[in-house]
């Protein structure tokens, strides 16, 4: 417990004075490690999709970096995490790629085991977590700050960073879309999943299309209706998998709402989206986008609306948004509650129609001066999402109390199954925090949100 006291001091007296007189060392495991690893793998291990790959390179000639480890504030771990990938998707052998522990993470370098062992809470570490699977890491890397796109499996509240989804750059990706002449109210376009998997959270964008496929004021391009659907609902008798098997109830999970159920399952499908490019001409010509909850929380949607001018209605109950410490998103976006949203999908449309004109265009000009800052550039010193990553990392967590689950959170069992609470012992966190014992990972969340 003196240990842990001490840590705790230590951290509350960094205090919060942003980037100012914040300096960052760039920890570098080597080109194993970040950049010559990723030429093995297709897909998601390409370096330009993770946010490691964004950091290290915005660091690099960032007049924030010190090259002395004493001076630094912050140590960024430039570990991209994508060694022994299967399939160019999901981390699968933390272990054997981190056997020795932070000897193996940082080279040897006795300064940084030195800085490491007395304050962990310097470092930090952007692991890809598309997947639950991959939150059992090696116990001890929980000492540090974690900057996760996908809060689903882990997230210390006021401790770890959230960052916004990565969208590839393109040629007119500096230029603003125009707020006007905007032909559709409300779009989503964009895949269902398997609403049966994990029900009732990823039943959202599966309840959303069966009551807003044909609105009137609503664009709902499902990409993957056919599969995700179809062979699912309860007037098919040949449905597979049965309900006696997957234990989901998967057809009660799917049924189509009454007012839609005589329409068929190919309005809303995306047979006439024909490109990326295509794609990206719906959210530049819509006044709303949804961002919906799907297997996670985040999506890649959230960018991709903001980037594009699309004020985005924001139905997940994220823990915390990106950059929340600094940017009021009532300023520039709606947010609804996956639980009301899921009861009752037309409330959502309901509510945008019942806007003012001149509050939306308020909406859309907040949206359009904040736009620059979810664009992943290589350069920390210039307004992007790299810079605004940095500056939470150069600030302090917000809760002591949480700090101190923190630093006690390596002597509690992992649960067995990740998905169903925070990494590290969900019933002990939560009750570290004030919540009841057996508390649900989205009732925690909630939870902390209020």
């Amino acid at each position: 417990m003196r240990v842990q006291a001490a840590l705790l001091v230590a951290v509350a007296a960094r205090g919060g004075a942003g980037t100012q007189n914040c300096t960052v060392y760039i920890a570098d495991p080597g080109t194993e490690f970040n950049s010559a690893s990723t030429s093995e793998f297709p897909g998601s291990a390409t370096p330009e999709k993770h946010v490691a790959h964004w950091m290290h390179t915005g660091l690099l000639s960032s007049a924030l970096r010190t090259s002395r480890i004493q001076e630094a504030r912050v140590i960024f771990v430039a570990h991209y995490f994508l060694k022994h990938q299967e399939k160019g998707w999901t981390l699968h052998d933390w272990k054997r790629q981190l056997k020795g522990g932070p000897a193996r993470l940082f080279n040897g370098n006795t300064e940084l085991l030195r800085r490491w062992r007395d304050r962990p809470f310097d470092f930090a570490i952007a692991p890809m977590l598309p997947s639950c699977a991959e939150v059992r890491a090696p116990v001890w890397l929980d000492m540090a700050r974690w900057v996760v796109i996908n809060p689903w499996c882990i997230y210390r509240h006021g401790y770890d960073i959230v960052a916004p989804p990565i969208v590839s750059p393109s040629p007119a990706s500096d230029a603003s879309p125009r707020a006007n002449a905007r032909r559709h109210f409300i779009t989503y376009v964009g895949k269902l999943r398997k609403p049966y998997l994990q029900p009732p959270m990823t039943k959202l964008r599966f309840l959303m299309w069966s009551h807003l496929r044909a609105h009137p004021n609503v664009t709902f391009l499902a990409e993957d209706v056919q599969k995700a659907a179809a062979p699912y609902l309860p007037s098919d008798g040949s449905a597979q998998p049965r309900c006696a098997v997957c234990k989901f109830s998967c057809k009660q999970c799917i049924a189509l709402p009454p007012a839609t159920a005589h329409l068929p399952l190919s309005v809303g499908s995306m047979e006439e989206v024909q490109s990326r490019a295509h794609y990206q001409t719906y959210l530049k010509n819509s006044t709303f986008c949804l961002v919906l909850r799907g297997d996670h929380e985040n999506s890649r949607r959230f960018s991709e609306a903001i980037l594009a001018g699309c004020v985005p209605v924001l139905i997940a109950d994220m823990p915390a948004w990106p950059f929340a410490r600094r940017l009021d998103y009532k300023k520039f976006s709606y947010e609804f509650s996956w639980a009301g949203a899921s009861r009752d999908p037309l409330l959502v449309v309901n509510e945008l129609l019942r806007l003012p004109a001149g509050e939306i265009a308020v909406k859309q000009r907040e949206l359009a001066r904040v736009r620059p800052l979810f664009q992943y550039r290589a350069d920390a010193d210039r307004p992007g999402a790299v810079q605004q990553l940095v500056q939470d990392l150069c600030a302090s967590p917000t809760k002591t109390t949480e700090l101190m689950s923190v630093v006690a959170r390596g002597t509690h069992k992992r649960p067995s199954k990740p998905s169903r609470g925070l990494a590290g012992g969900a019933d002990g966190h939560a009750k570290r925090l004030g919540y009841p014992g057996r508390t649900s990972l989205y009732e925690l969340r909630v939870s902390t949100r209020r």
